[in-house]
């Protein structure tokens, strides 16, 4: 995933995610202390629908982008009880 969203081939992590796994983390993404915010999971969604669906590195050499940046600590910071 890290790869595809930035054509960055190296991180320090190497998960594979089911489907509800990668709910779990969608969610992590877009729920924060105030709850829920639809705007986030609109970024979030249209990130990994250029990623996924349109064949595109959306933050190649920009690897400092805040949304970027929040996918890969939301991947570091994920519970390992929930890979099991």
């Amino acid at each position: 995933m890290v790869v595809k969203l930035s054509g960055f081939a190296k991180f320090e992590l190497d998960i594979k995610l089911n489907a509800d796994q990668f709910a779990t983390l969608i969610n992590a993404l877009t729920t924060d202390a105030s709850g829920f915010s639809e705007e986030k999971f609109v970024e979030i969604l249209e990130v990994f629908e250029k990623t996924f669906g349109e064949n595109i590195t959306p933050f190649a050499g920009d690897l400092e982008n805040e949304t970027y940046k929040s996918i890969l600590s939301a991947i570091r910071e994920f519970n390992a009880s929930e890979l099991k």
